[in-house]
């Protein structure tokens, strides 16, 4: 097994000016037409040209989640470049990244946080033979093995492999 990465996460908003136009085009591909996607988000824009990053991070606002998308699949993206590099030389190596349990977290659902880190595993699905976590279960906290179950049951639904916790914590780091 190659793991490709170790507690992986990514933020491409940012003032670069690689990610933006990047971004747009990956608005036009999946919309096809900026009128289909003024529709579909509720936004007024006249080309994809005009789409900014979004204002703030209140994930009711529909180009939030546009955004949320295209990080995970910007990510994972990359993850299928690397594990084709690999699959070229040794086709039937298992690949795996280690993704830490956000989204099994007890937080509060509006911060978004949770889910900002580019790491959606629908995008990886058809990237990783191995559902890889660090999915923590201290030993103090009551409801560690509720939420660590629960991430394990999440990853499996979206990609059927198996499940690998690479860190599991019992108790907090420093």
């Amino acid at each position: 097994y190659i793991d490709l990465a170790n507690e992986v996460q990514m933020n491409s908003w940012s003032n670069s000016p690689y990610y933006l136009p990047r971004f747009r085009k990956w608005l036009e591909n999946k919309y096809g037409t900026v009128s289909a996607m003024n529709r579909a988000i509720g936004t007024n824009y006249e080309s994809f040209s005009e789409v900014n990053w979004p204002s703030g991070w209140n994930v009711e606002e529909a180009l939030v989640t546009e955004y949320d998308e295209y990080n995970d699949w910007e990510l994972a993206d990359y993850h299928k470049f690397c594990a084709d590099i690999i699959h070229e030389y040794v086709p039937d190596m298992p690949v795996w990244t280690k993704i830490m349990s956000y989204t099994a977290d007890y937080g509060d659902i509006h911060d978004y946080s949770y889910y900002n880190n580019g790491t959606g595993l629908d995008a990886y699905a058809d990237v990783l033979n191995v559902n890889g976590c660090d999915a923590y279960n201290y030993l103090d906290w009551d409801k560690g093995r509720l939420v660590k179950n629960q991430w394990y049951d999440y990853m499996v639904g979206i990609n059927y492999a198996p499940v690998f916790n690479g860190e599991d914590h019992i108790i907090k780091d420093s």
